[in-house]
């Protein structure tokens, strides 16, 4: 529901709690959406207000935010440990002093740890397990290359609303082609919405 216009042609969206039911922030997409299909745009740039949850205790902020920030429908353990290993590449060619985080074994030693304390959900626990006992030894990348692409890590909303929040924005940039409709920026991945 646009409730007011924003300098720069967008549009301030009410807060739409991204994390809480991805399936309702959806809905509400469609409606914005769809209302402005009826104008005759062929693309459109509009702010979205989200919460944006900190990591509980003892957790990586990095892996905590790839989880439940860019791959809230779910994401395999290799996604989550390319966003992460992408932002310490980076971080750390600006702080030299930052340590590096990006290994494969401390993303997956850190998702164990969502599972465990209940804010995250993985198909297939015992191979995150196995591949977290394994983290020191030489069968280590063998088990990589075969859980990795099958481990599928998606946050558990309710327990993720638990903890402490700040409103964050985010720009969202919409094409409208045809019946289809192509939307960046939200979710850390294209999305194609049906109308």
């Amino acid at each position: 529901m646009p409730n007011e216009a924003s300098g720069g042609g967008g549009v301030v969206v009410e807060v739409l709690k991204l994390r809480d039911s991805p399936s309702e922030v959806f809905e509400c997409l469609k409606r914005i959406l769809a209302e402005a299909s009826k104008s005759g745009v062929k693309e459109l740039t509009f702010s979205v207000d989200v919460k944006v949850y900190g990591p509980p205790r003892g957790v990586n902020k990095v892996v905590f935010r790839a989880v439940v920030d860019e791959y809230v429908q779910g994401g395999v353990l290799r996604e989550i440990w390319r966003f992460v290993n992408k932002y310490y590449r980076r971080a750390s060619s600006f702080n030299k002093s930052l340590e590096y985080k990006g290994w494969e074994s401390y993303v997956a030693r850190e998702v164990l740890k969502l599972v465990e304390m209940g804010y995250a959900e993985v198909n297939d626990l015992q191979a995150l397990r196995e591949l977290v006992r394994a983290r020191r030894k030489r069968r280590f990348w063998s088990l990589w290359a075969k859980y990795s692409n099958r481990i599928v890590v998606k946050p558990i909303p309710q327990a993720v609303r638990r903890l402490r929040s700040r409103l964050s924005k985010k720009k969202v940039y919409v094409e409208f082609r045809g019946g289809e409709t192509l939307v960046k920026g939200l979710c850390g991945r294209r999305l194609r919405v049906r109308l």
